[in-house]
Protein backbone atom coordinates (compact mmCIF):
# COMPACT_ATOMS: atom_id res chain seq x y z
CA UNK A 1 0.00 0.00 0.00
CA UNK A 2 3.03 2.46 1.06
CA UNK A 3 3.93 2.05 -2.77
CA UNK A 4 1.11 2.81 -4.18
CA UNK A 5 0.87 6.49 -2.43
CA UNK A 6 4.59 6.85 -3.14
CA UNK A 7 3.24 6.42 -6.95
CA UNK A 8 0.22 8.50 -6.71
CA UNK A 9 2.63 11.57 -4.70
CA UNK A 10 4.97 11.35 -7.22
CA UNK A 11 2.37 11.05 -10.04
CA UNK A 12 0.96 14.51 -8.66
CA UNK A 13 3.86 16.29 -8.46
CA UNK A 14 4.68 15.44 -12.13
CA UNK A 15 1.21 17.01 -13.36
CA UNK A 16 2.00 19.85 -11.32
CA UNK A 17 4.93 20.25 -12.38
CA UNK A 18 3.69 19.77 -15.94
CA UNK A 19 0.77 21.99 -15.41
CA UNK A 20 2.98 25.31 -13.99
CA UNK A 21 4.84 24.89 -17.24
CA UNK A 22 1.41 24.46 -19.36
CA UNK A 23 0.66 27.71 -18.01
CA UNK A 24 3.96 29.44 -18.65
CA UNK A 25 3.80 28.51 -22.34
CA UNK A 26 0.10 29.57 -22.38
CA UNK A 27 1.40 33.09 -20.96
CA UNK A 28 3.73 33.70 -24.39
CA UNK A 29 1.03 32.40 -27.23
CA UNK A 30 0.45 35.01 -28.99
CA UNK A 31 -3.85 35.14 -31.01
CA UNK A 32 -2.09 33.88 -34.00
CA UNK A 33 -0.71 30.55 -32.12
CA UNK A 34 2.59 31.52 -32.44
CA UNK A 35 4.66 31.80 -29.43
CA UNK A 36 6.10 35.41 -28.08
CA UNK A 37 9.49 35.90 -29.22
CA UNK A 38 10.76 37.34 -26.01
CA UNK A 39 9.29 34.07 -24.17
CA UNK A 40 11.67 32.44 -21.75
CA UNK A 41 13.81 29.45 -22.96
CA UNK A 42 12.41 26.74 -20.99
CA UNK A 43 9.24 27.81 -22.95
CA UNK A 44 10.39 27.97 -26.26
CA UNK A 45 12.16 24.64 -26.07
CA UNK A 46 8.92 23.34 -25.01
CA UNK A 47 6.69 24.91 -27.55
CA UNK A 48 9.18 23.78 -29.85
CA UNK A 49 9.55 20.11 -29.44
CA UNK A 50 5.25 19.88 -28.78
CA UNK A 51 4.27 21.11 -31.93
CA UNK A 52 3.18 18.44 -34.54
CA UNK A 53 5.66 18.71 -37.84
Amino acid sequence: MLHDKQLSAHAAGCLKLALELLEKVNQHVLEDGDLDPNAPAEVMEWYRHSKPE
